[in-house]
């Protein structure tokens, strides 16, 4: 069963509260009101109770309604407010929205259905933000928690040599593939000069499948990747890339979508300017020595042959630095 809305209306004309309340009660279900005819009794309403929805008058005795409204938003109440008024102007209605109003309306112009059109686009609205500011907290927690699992390894591992990189590629020089992969991993690393990386631990597979978010925790599995002495970020530029590529079938965008949100991805992982972009080619040489050391193509792998979406990406951008 449909919970009603809990709705505070906030007006001292009672005459006004009644027409509100009966126009609101031809919902099904009629939701549940509670009244205040003060900013004051208002304020203690909404210390002491949660609601869906504030209906505010824009004319309060002792202080206006957008006075009222700024109180409320200054007090981190995000609940959606609809302002109502008998008077107002352009100018009014605009100082409301920008103050936090979800919408404005003119009593000579109140009707059920236009009230019920707005209480449902201020909740629909409301709760679109609720949701995007829930997964901004997600990743903003999952890149301490990578950045945490990093630096954690930091003293104990030991960093990846140009000559450590040439010879795990030497063992897929064998297929064609492997050959432009140690043609393109050596001019990174001429291009790379002098450039100072962090070093760390990954988890070698953190993708979206691979974890649940709790309400207190993150649960990650599939741990058989884990490994030490890669720089900081390759976790991040891991899970951005595999998010990416379920998200779309072209896997050759979204390796360039990758390398071009690693300038911003890396941040959090103190990775210097410089190094972002070679952070995420030498990220992408490293995923690719996987997929030839695991001979995916010749498992029948989706995206086994790397020549349809992550060398040509690769080769173009190292030759790019």
């Amino acid at each position: 069963m449909t919970e009603p809305l809990r709705v505070l209306l906030i007006d001292d004309d009672e005459v006004d509260r009644m027409s509100v309340r009966r126009l609101l009660g031809t919902s099904s279900p009629a939701p549940a009101i509670t009244e205040c005819d003060s900013g004051e009794a208002a304020l203690e309403r909404l210390g002491a109770a949660v609601y869906d929805c504030i209906l505010l008058d824009m004319r309060l005795p002792g202080q206006s309604g957008l006075d009222l409204l700024r109180a409320v938003r200054g007090a981190e109440i995000r609940t959606p407010v609809i302002m109502l008024t008998g008077f107002g102007d352009e100018d009014t209605a605009v100082e409301c929205m920008k103050a936090g109003a979800s919408d404005y309306i003119s009593k000579s112009n109140l009707n059920g259905q236009r009230l019920a059109n707005s209480v449902r686009q201020a909740l629909r609205v409301h709760e679109a933000e609720q949701r995007a500011q829930e997964a901004r907290e997600t990743l903003r927690r999952h890149a301490e928690q990578l950045h945490a699992l990093a630096v954690a390894a930091t003293d104990l591992s030991v960093a990846l040599t140009p000559d450590d990189l040439r010879q795990r590629l030497a063992t897929v020089a064998d297929r064609p593939e492997g050959v432009c992969l140690a043609s393109a991993a050596e001019l990174l690393v001429k291009h790379a000069g002098d450039t100072v990386f962090r070093y760390g631990a990954w988890h070698g597979d953190w993708s979206p499948w691979n974890m649940v978010n709790l309400a207190d925790a993150l649960l990650v599995w599939d741990w058989e990747r884990f490994a030490t002495g890669v720089p900081l970020g390759f976790d991040a530029l891991h899970h951005e890339l595999q998010r990416r590529i379920q998200a779309t079938a072209d896997a050759r965008d979204a390796v360039e979508a990758t390398v071009h949100t690693a300038a911003e991805l890396l941040v959090p992982f103190g990775v210097s300017a410089p190094g972002r972009a070679v952070t995420a080619l030498l990220y992408l040489v490293d995923l690719a020595a996987r997929y030839l050391t695991d001979r995916q193509a010749e498992a029948g792998a989706r995206l086994g042959v790397l020549g349809t979406w992550l060398l040509p990406v690769l080769i173009r951008r190292v030759e790019e630095l």
